[in-house]
């Protein structure tokens, strides 16, 4: 059965740094109806930056694993990768297990907001 992944959209400054910590589940534990974590030991994350039509890639992210035994990962693009970006994206991550299998688990669009302060060339 395919993974159904979730959806979340988010704001992003242009010219700016931006990160955001995920915590990926498996499942949700029956007996007590709270999310378990999905151990990342032995998987690689990642996850790109799209424009709608798929034709051209603006970034990829740069992925730090705070916890993998908990499933917690921090994405994060830089302001050199973010000066650049349209007023919209479409992004996804997904997770790669040892086996190889890559499982989407988040998607959504990235609605990229105007700056005007630049840092000096």
């Amino acid at each position: 059965m395919a993974r159904i992944p979730a959806i979340h959209d988010f704001d992003i400054d242009k010219a700016t740094d931006w990160d955001e910590t995920y915590n990926f589940h498996s499942n949700i534990d029956p007996e007590n109806e709270t999310l378990v974590p999905l151990d990342l030991t032995g998987s690689t994350v990642e996850g790109t930056a799209w424009d709608f039509e798929r034709e051209h890639k603006y970034a990829d992210f740069n992925v730090t694993y705070v916890n993998k035994t908990a499933g917690k990962v921090k994405l994060n693009l830089t302001d050199a990768q973010t000066v650049n970006f349209p007023d919209e994206l479409y992004y996804d991550v997904v997770v790669i297990n040892s086996s190889g299998d890559r499982n989407k688990y988040f998607k959504g669009k990235i609605t990229v907001n105007q700056t005007y302060t630049r840092a000096s060339s």
